[in-house]
């Protein structure tokens, strides 16, 4: 396998019952790149960032991390390199961002003894960085949307993951939270070498955000290429079926490409 591929899927396949949600899926997530993964609702997007992330079991084929199976790691080993933010969390009662970002913590620790001074020296990077040291002590619940989702991606930070994988991070936030949170995350790609794989709804922001784009339909991977030659082809119109909104994709790509 290539040293520059950080994440793979061989043949990755899921079924429920007499439902197939994926059908031989095979991807490469380059090392240090954002690729991001779209595709109509229902096409499977969240179930294979959910095996890509070790938190489900694929029907049939493999993932490998790092060019070792994924199932032979343990789950704390692989916490300590991949980093899930599932598209909405549960905010549990009476916790602060404090509370949160320690908990980001626990892939690090071990039931014998705790790194005190480490994990202050993370927590309050991550605080740095997110832009979320004022609110520390704050109660997630009495926080707006946008500083509650910035908490859980410093609790994501915490983890000191080389890999996060984000289900649509800002599909619940207006405009102005989405811009802020899109570009926190890119400056994690470029000043901290982070490898992002991110599930985008809105497709603007994945093509002017993202190295990589993978195209899903029906369960099934139907291209994996850059922004530039995705939306230069006809493919976003096959997979989103608005042959009717031709013009609207014309118009879409010329804008988009004199962004890049």
């Amino acid at each position: 396998m290539q040293t520059n591929i950080c994440l793979q899927a061989e043949k990755i396949s899921l079924a429920y019952k007499d439902k197939t949600i994926l059908q031989d899926i095979n991807l490469q997530v380059p090392l240090g790149k954002i690729s991001a993964i779209i595709g109509p609702n229902g096409s499977g997007k969240t179930t294979l960032l959910r095996i890509l992330s070790g938190l489900i079991p694929p029907s049939g084929g493999q993932v490998f991390l790092y060019n070792k199976p994924l199932s032979n790691y343990r789950q704390k080993e692989i916490a300590q390199k991949i980093a899930f933010l599932p598209q909405r969390s549960a905010i549990p009662d009476n916790y602060t961002v404090l509370h949160l970002l320690e908990a980001g913590r626990f892939p690090h620790q071990s039931l014998i003894r705790k790194n005190i001074n480490k994990d202050s020296e993370v927590i309050d990077w991550a605080l740095d960085v997110t832009d979320m040291r004022a609110y520390k002590n704050q109660l997630l619940s009495k926080l707006s949307g946008g500083l509650q989702q910035r908490a859980w991606l410093a609790m994501v930070l915490c983890q000191q993951t080389p890999i996060i994988i984000l289900d649509e991070p800002a599909t619940y936030l207006d405009i102005k939270h989405q811009l802020q949170l899109l570009e926190l995350i890119k400056s994690l790609n470029i000043q901290y070498h982070k490898t992002i794989l991110w599930v985008l709804h809105d497709l603007s922001h994945a093509v002017q955000t993202s190295d990589y784009l993978f195209v899903l339909k029906q369960g099934r991977l139907i291209a994996k290429d850059t922004p530039q030659k995705i939306i230069s082809s006809n493919i976003l119109a096959q997979t989103f079926e608005v042959a009717l909104a031709e013009s609207y994709f014309k118009a879409h790509v010329s804008l988009t490409l004199q962004t890049l």
